[in-house]
């Protein structure tokens, strides 16, 4: 890849946006062909920097852990074509109440040439604001830390080659990333503390063997059928991709359009009623700024605000599906959508 004229690019480029084939630089599209504004931001990056230049770039969370054919080039590109520093995990909620989405920062170093041995793993739970729409300041703040732990990996004896991962930190060599087919969100990574799970576990093991004591073999998962359904632990991010909901303004409503997801319209009873909408945005803006916030047909939908979890480990709060009549729908603030990951 030829070199460009920057050393160093810092950048927040948007999320989720799509150009034509047609309206894109060539030049980028032999990089990584897609429509995906934030993989060609990516391939942007690479093009400015100078061979040696370094680059700093928020990107969504799909970007990490993507399956298509541009999402694996440019995850395999950054590991083996340029040296992948380091991947920072954001908390949902640092752009709030612009967006929901969850993000991480990708720290690289274009070198044309490889050279990524090793790559540092974070995750900010904390950013001193509170991850709610008012983002409020609070004590909580792990930039410090994230700052003081990037900056000892330069020494020999850093107490990062010694972390576990099970902490909140950790180093994963690029042998491992690449037998993961080059995945590079967090949770392909981290380890969950045994003694937690293996409780939770047998709590689940014991609620059901309960059920089946009192012949209750039903769940109703769907909220529209019973089925006899076996329960096993999976790994979230293989079965369900999911979003937060942007923070729509009062100044975006308007009278016809769209309606906007609230709270109040999931039901406890699992379903959704959107006679209760009051809220809507313009088809203009549904279709345009926030399209990617529109939710298809059996999505699950979530409220996320009055979330508990029960003494037996369970998430209480509201959800269902979405169903066709309930079309067209976007996200807003304080609701979260989860979309089943296709079997290949």
């Amino acid at each position: 890849m030829a070199g460009g004229d920057y050393t160093l690019v810092l950048a927040n480029p948007p999320f989720a946006g799509s150009l034509d084939y047609e309206t894109t630089a060539k030049d980028l599209l032999q990089i990584v062909k897609t429509k995906k504004s934030e993989l060609l931001f990516l391939a942007l990056m690479l093009r400015l920097l100078k061979n040696g230049g370094r680059a700093a770039v928020i990107v969504p969370d799909g970007v990490l852990f993507g399956s298509s054919k541009a999402h694996k080039d440019l995850q395999r590109m950054l590991v083996e074509d340029h040296r992948l520093e380091a991947v920072v995990k954001l908390p949902s909620g640092v752009f709030k109440p612009y967006a929901g989405v969850s993000t991480a920062i990708l720290f690289f170093q274009k070198t044309s040439s490889g050279g990524t041995d090793i790559v540092w793993f974070y995750e900010v739970k904390a950013d001193g604001f509170s991850l709610d729409d008012k983002r409020s300041p609070t004590e909580a703040d792990d930039l410090p830390d994230v700052l003081t732990r990037w900056q000892s990996l330069a020494g020999a004896d850093s107490a990062e080659k010694a972390r576990p991962r099970t902490a909140q930190s950790c180093l994963v060599p690029k042998a491992e990333i690449a037998e993961q087919g080059y995945d590079l969100s967090l949770n392909r990574y981290k380890e969950v503390v045994h003694d937690e799970a293996d409780n939770l576990r047998a709590k689940r093991r014991a609620t059901i063997d309960k059920l089946e004591e009192l012949e209750l073999a039903t769940f109703d998962l769907t909220f529209r059928e019973r089925s006899r359904t076996i329960v096993e632990s999976i790994f979230l991010g293989d079965a369900y991709w999911f979003q937060e909901g942007p923070g729509v303004r009062n100044w975006q409503f308007t009278a016809e359009g769209v309606n906007l997801l609230n709270v109040g319209n999931i039901l406890k009873s699992g379903v959704l009623d959107l006679t209760r909408t009051t809220k809507r945005i313009s088809s203009e803006e549904a279709n345009g700024k926030y399209r990617h916030f529109l939710v298809d047909q059996e999505d699950f939908l979530i409220a996320s605000s009055g979330i508990s979890f029960d003494t037996d480990g369970y998430l209480r709060t509201r959800g269902a599906f979405v169903g066709a009549s309930d079309l067209p729908l976007s996200m807003n603030t304080s609701t979260i959508r989860f979309k089943a990951v296709p079997k290949i």
